[in-house]
C-alpha cells in the first residue's frame, strides 16, 4: 500500500533530481556463477542505500525511473541487464519489507557465443537517472557540438557523412529542433566466435587495460560489413572519435539504426550500457549492437555525480 510519505517523496523527487545526471556506484553480484552462451538468467545483487539517489531516501514509485548501465568491461563481452525493478513492488507492498531487506533480482542476458564466468566480487552494473531537465536540446545543443577541439562535444569526422544532428519535434513547443546526434559506425567490427571455453573478466586493473585484453584475446575483428555473421549476432562497433567536456555525458539509445533513402530506420538494438563519460572520453565511441545496423543515436545530458570507472 502506498503511504502518504511515499507519495510526498514521489511528488518532490523531480525537483530534488534537478537538471543533472545522477549515477550510483556499481552493484555487486551475490554469488559467482556461470551463464551459458545466449542464456537468460535471474541473478541476485546487493542493494545498499548508497546505490540509490539521496542515500536511499527515495519513494518506491520512483525506483522504476532508475535505469541500468552495464559496465563496459561486461557489455563488451555481450552481457545485458533488464528487469531490475520487476518484482520490487510485490516484495515491498505484499510482504511489508524494505528494499534493503533482501537482494534484488535482475535478469542478465548473455548475447555472445561463449559462456561467461563471474568472479566473486563482480560488479555488473550501475543505476542511473537522467531527469528530463538534464537533456540538452535545441539551440543550446547545436551551440556545443562541432569538430573544433574546444567544443564541449567534439566529434571528429565530416558532418553529414560521419555524424548527423537528429532533428525532431519538441514535445514542449511542437517545433522541430536538435534533439540528439546520429553517429555512423565504422566497418571495423568486433565479435566473439562461438566456443565452450568461458570468458572470465577480472575486476582488477583499469578498464583501459581490460579493454585492451578483450580486444586482443577475446574479440575477433572484421573490416568486412558483409561478414557472414547471423543477422541477430552480437558485435562491438566504433563510431567517430569523440571528446566530451567534464560536465557532459552522452546517452546512447537502446535502438540502433540503418540509413535508408535519407531516413533513419530502427533495425537493431544496443545493450543497456548507454552512458559515455564526460572528461575521460577521448576516443572512438564503442557500441554493443545486435542486428544489421550502421548508425547509433545519442542524446547529450548534463553531468552531476562524479564518474566512476567502467
Amino acid at each position: 500500500m502506498t503511504t502518504e510519505r511515499d507519495m510526498r517523496h514521489f511528488e518532490n523527487e523531480r525537483s530534488r533530481f534537478g537538471n543533472v545526471l545522477w549515477k550510483g556506484p556499481p552493484l555487486e553480484i551475490i554469488r559467482p556463477l556461470k551463464i551459458n552462451a545466449l542464456e537468460m538468467k535471474k541473478l541476485e545483487f546487493r542493494l545498499k542505500p548508497e546505490h540509490l539517489p539521496f542515500d536511499g531516501d527515495i519513494s518506491l514509485e520512483s525506483l522504476p525511473q532508475l535505469e541500468a548501465h552495464v559496465r563496459s568491461r561486461y557489455a563488451h563481452i555481450g552481457l545485458d541487464v533488464i528487469g531490475v525493478w520487476q518484482d520490487i513492488s510485490e516484495r515491498v507492498y505484499k510482504e511489508g519489507r524494505s528494499v534493503f531487506d533482501n537482494p534484488i533480482e535482475a535478469t542478465v542476458i548473455n548475447h555472445s557465443g561463449r559462456p561467461i564466468e563471474f568472479v566473486p566480487n563482480a560488479k555488473l552494473f550501475h543505476l542511473f537517472h537522467a531527469p528530463e531537465a538534464s537533456y540538452i536540446h535545441g539551440e543550446e545543443l547545436e551551440s556545443i557540438i562541432g569538430t573544433e577541439k574546444d567544443m564541449p562535444v567534439c566529434i571528429k569526422g565530416e558532418e553529414g557523412k560521419d555524424w548527423i544532428i537528429a532533428r525532431e519535434t519538441s514535445p514542449a513547443t511542437g517545433r522541430e529542433e536538435a534533439r540528439g546526434v546520429f553517429l555512423r559506425i565504422s566497418v571495423e567490427r568486433y565479435w566473439i566466435p562461438p566456443s565452450n571455453v568461458p570468458v572470465r573478466v577480472t575486476e582488477e586493473g583499469s578498464f583501459h587495460r581490460v579493454r585492451e585484453d578483450l580486444f586482443t584475446y577475446i574479440l575477433k575483428k572484421t573490416d568486412d560489413p558483409n561478414y557472414p555473421m547471423a543477422r541477430d549476432s552480437f558485435w562491438v562497433g566504433k563510431s567517430s572519435h569523440l571528446e566530451l567536456a567534464d560536465d557532459i555525458y552522452v546517452k546512447l539509445d537502446h535502438e540502433a539504426y540503418a540509413l535508408t533513402n535519407g531516413s533513419f530506420e530502427k533495425v537493431g538494438l544496443q545493450t543497456h550500457s548507454p552512458l559515455v563519460e564526460g572528461g575521460r572520453t577521448r576516443h572512438s565511441l564503442h557500441s554493443e549492437n545486435k542486428g544489421d545496423v550502421d548508425w547509433i543515436r545519442v542524446t547529450v545530458v548534463r553531468n552531476g555525480e562524479p564518474a566512476r570507472q567502467g
